[in-house]
């Protein structure tokens, strides 16, 4: 339900708003977005992994050092998706921008007292995403190029 009424207002935005506008309201609605998604994954981790053998604190330590990379990650790699298919700058610039957040995050504060498994899932999605954008980027480098002579967004 929740995904419908993000949908709609998306394309009630994009039909009504003058471009200035419309690439500040792209960036709030990733944002919120982001974080929507981010409180829904934690609440679902919670409810899979909670149990009297797992604390929540070990639970939300794991989520948040491993978890969000990935999460992130993958919105990342949409929104790049997205923003090439739909020829729009703005999401592209927001898909590099979370993703090097995602970055920051996992080599600054994730990496210390994080279990061997978890530092492998989390850099090697990472990885596979961030080789999937390259090769995409190179894929369609000549519409991008031209995209950004002549902006649509």
């Amino acid at each position: 339900m929740t995904i419908i009424l993000f949908y709609k207002l998306i394309i009630l935005c994009r039909n009504h708003m003058q471009s200035p506008l419309l690439t500040s309201f792209t960036w709030v609605i990733c944002g919120v977005i982001v974080l929507f998604l981010s409180l829904e994954v934690n609440l679902a981790s919670n409810m899979l992994f909670y149990s009297k053998a797992n604390a929540i604190d070990e639970v939300q330590r794991i989520y948040i050092k491993t978890g969000l990379p990935v999460l992130w990650g993958v919105l990342s790699f949409a929104m790049m998706w997205l923003g090439m298919h739909f020829k729009n700058r703005s999401l592209r610039v927001i898909s590099l921008s979370l993703f090097t957040i995602t970055l920051l995050k996992l080599f600054v504060f994730d990496i210390q007292n994080i279990p061997a498994a978890g530092k492998i899932i989390a850099f090697f999605c990472l990885g596979v995403l961030l080789l999937i954008v390259s090769f995409m980027y190179q894929r369609v480098k000549k519409i991008i190029i031209s995209d950004e002579e002549h902006p649509h967004a």
